[in-house]
C-alpha cells in the first residue's frame, strides 16, 4: 500500500486526464489498510463549464478501494486541516472587474476561456465514464478560502457534513454544518462587503440532476438554518448594487437568523442592523441620517421590512427637508408578483429651510402589485394624509406668480389624497392625484424619465385658480381656464407614461 501511495502509481491511476482531473500531493502514507494519511494535497479539474482546484494542507480519511472500480473516489470519515477551494466558470467575454475579482486557478491560463469546438454530445447512460466523488463525515478545519467565481469567503471556518457529486448529472451535499469565527466576504479580493461574521449555518443542497436544474434554479434546492453576526460595509454594497449613487457612512453592525427551506425563507428569519451613519447622494439628491434596517418573515411567503432614518437633511434640487422619516414594507410573495400593500412611509418635520418643525405626513400603498419579471414593474394605489397642504402652498408661491401673502392666507389643515404609482426601472410615474384640504383642492400628475421630468399641478384656493407645468424645471403657469387646461395636459402625461 504505501508503495502505491509513495510513488506516481496512485496518482497515475486517479489522474487518468490531467487536463480533467489532476491528484498530487507531497507525502502519503497508510499505517492500517484502508486508512491513509495524506499531506500537501492538491486537486485540479475542469470540463467544458469549470476549472477548479483544491488545497488541503493534511488529511486523514479511510478509502473505500471497491468504489474505484465504479469510477467513484469514496472516501469517509473524512479529516481534514488547512482547505483552499476555487472554482470558476469558463466565458468567452470577461470585464476588467469580473478578471479582477476572479480567482486564479494554478495550472490552467487566465482568463478561464471556453474550449475551442462545439461542445460535445452529452454522454448517455450507456455511455457515460466520467470519476464521481462521495465523502461521507466530512470534519474540515481551518478552512481558509472559499471562493466561487467573483464572491470570495475568508478566514477561519470549520465545516462538517457530506458531498456527493457526479459530474454532469448529480449534486447532493449535507447536511453539513459550518461554523464561521470569523468569517470575511467580498468581491474577490478586490472589494469587501462583510467582515468579522461569527456564528454557525447548517446547510443541505437537496440532491438534484444537474441535467434539470440550472443558473439561479438551483436555489430552490437550498436549505439553511442557523445565525450569525458581522459588519457589512455599507458603502462598497451600495456602489456594487446602484453605481450611480455616491454612499459615505459607517459600516452597519448585522445580525442575522436564517430558517430557510427549499429556497423560500420561513417564519424565524431575521435581519436586522444597529444604527449606521448614511450619507447618499445621487444628481441632484441628497440624504443623510442615521439609518437602521429590520426584515423579518412572519409566515411563509409573508415578510415585513423597516428603514428607520432619524435626524435626517435630506435635499432634492433647491428643496430641503428635515426630521426622521420611517419606511414601512409588508411583502406578500404569489406566484410571479409580489403583494406589497399594506406599505407605508412616514416624515415628522420641517420641509423647507425656513419652515417650522411640527409637520407630518404618511402614506400608505393600497393594491400595490410588484411584478420583477413582466417588465419588472410596479403599480399601486396610494392614499396619503398631512398636516395640512403647506409644501403645496410652497410650490405655488414659489412657481407663479400668485402672491405669498394670498397663498399663506388659504387654510390647508386636514391635507388628504389619492392617487395611482406606477414605476419601472427607467421611468416613474404618478398619476389621477386628487388632494383636499380645509380650504384647498389640487390635482397632479407627474412622470419622470431618463431624458425629463415633467409635472403638472391645479389648485383651487377658493378665490383663484392656478395651473403650473413644468419641464424640467421650466414652468408654465395658467390662470384662466385652468382646470380644463390640467385635464387636458394630465392626459398628454399619461398617454406618453408607463404602460402594460
Amino acid at each position: 500500500m504505501n508503495v502505491f501511495l509513495g510513488t506516481r502509481l496512485f496518482r497515475r491511476a486517479i489522474s487518468y486526464d490531467p487536463g480533467s482531473l489532476l491528484v498530487d500531493y507531497d507525502r502519503a502514507y497508510s499505517l492500517w489498510p484502508g486508512r491513509i494519511h495524506v499531506e500537501g494535497l492538491v486537486i485540479r479539474g475542469s470540463d467544458r463549464n469549470v476549472e477548479w482546484t483544491l488545497v488541503l494542507d493534511r488529511c486523514d480519511f479511510r478509502a473505500h478501494f471497491v468504489d474505484l472500480l465504479h469510477r467513484q473516489f469514496h472516501a469517509g470519515p473524512v479529516t481534514g486541516d488547512g482547505l483552499n477551494f476555487r472554482v470558476r466558470q469558463r466565458k468567452s467575454r470577461w470585464t476588467a472587474a469580473e478578471m479582477a475579482a476572479t480567482p486564479p486557478v494554478p495550472g490552467f491560463a487566465d482568463p478561464a476561456l471556453p474550449l475551442p469546438g462545439p461542445d460535445p454530445p452529452p454522454p448517455t447512460d450507456a455511455n457515460y465514464a466520467l470519476w464521481s466523488v462521495r465523502l461521507d463525515d466530512v470534519d474540515a478545519r481551518h478552512v481558509r478560502e472559499i471562493w466561487v467565481d467573483t464572491m470570495r469567503y475568508s478566514g477561519d471556518i470549520e465545516i462538517h457534513g457530506r458531498w456527493l457529486f457526479r459530474p454532469m448529472r448529480w449534486l447532493e451535499v449535507g447536511p453539513a454544518r459550518i461554523d464561521m469565527r470569523p468569517l470575511d466576504a467580498g468581491d474577490g479580493m478586490v472589494t469587501s462587503w462583510v467582515t468579522g461574521v461569527n456564528g454557525h449555518l447548517d446547510v443541505t443542497l437537496h440532491p438534484f440532476d444537474l441535467r434539470a436544474v440550472r443558473g439561479a434554479e438551483m436555489l430552490k434546492e437550498v436549505s439553511l438554518d442557523g445565525e450569525f453576526d458581522g459588519a457589512v460595509h455599507m458603502a462598497n454594497v451600495v456602489q456594487a448594487v446602484a453605481p450611480a449613487v455616491h454612499f459615505e457612512g459607517t459600516d452597519a453592525p448585522l445580525s442575522a437568523r436564517l430558517a430557510i427551506d427549499h429556497g423560500v425563507p420561513g417564519p424565524g428569519t431575521e435581519v436586522h442592523t444597529k444604527p449606521f451613519h448614511a450619507h447618499a447622494t445621487a444628481g441632484d439628491i441628497s440624504v443623510e441620517a442615521t439609518v437602521q434596517l429590520s426584515g423579518v418573515v412572519d409566515a411563509p411567503k409573508h415578510a415585513r421590512a423597516s428603514l428607520a432614518a432619524h435626524g435626517m437633511h435630506a435635499r432634492i434640487g433647491s428643496t430641503s427637508a428635515g426630521g426622521d422619516a420611517q419606511l414601512g414594507v409588508l411583502v406578500h410573495a404569489s406566484g410571479h408578483s409580489v403583494d406589497v400593500s399594506g406599505s407605508t412611509l412616514a416624515f415628522t418635520g420641517a420641509l423647507g429651510s425656513d419652515a417650522p418643525a411640527g409637520w407630518w405626513a404618511r402614506a400608505e400603498l393600497q393594491h400595490a402589485v410588484f411584478d420583477p419579471k413582466n417588465g419588472p414593474h410596479l403599480r399601486a394605489d396610494i392614499r396619503a394624509t398631512a398636516k395640512d397642504a403647506s409644501p403645496i402652498a410652497m410650490a405655488v408661491a414659489h412657481d407663479t406668480p400668485v402672491p405669498s401673502w394670498l397663498v399663506n392666507a388659504v387654510s390647508t389643515k386636514g391635507f388628504e389624497t389619492t392617487g395611482e404609482i406606477l414605476a419601472t426601472p427607467s421611468a416613474f410615474e404618478v398619476r389621477s392625484v386628487k388632494a383636499h384640504a380645509e380650504g384647498v383642492d389640487a390635482r397632479f400628475a407627474f412622470l419622470h424619465r431618463p431624458q425629463a421630468t415633467q409635472w403638472i399641478l391645479w389648485v383651487n384656493l377658493g378665490l383663484l385658480e392656478v395651473g403650473v407645468h413644468s419641464d424640467d424645471g421650466k414652468a408654465d403657469v395658467v390662470i384662466l381656464g385652468a382646470r380644463s387646461w390640467f385635464d387636458q395636459g394630465a392626459a398628454t402625461l399619461q398617454a406618453a407614461g408607463i404602460h402594460d
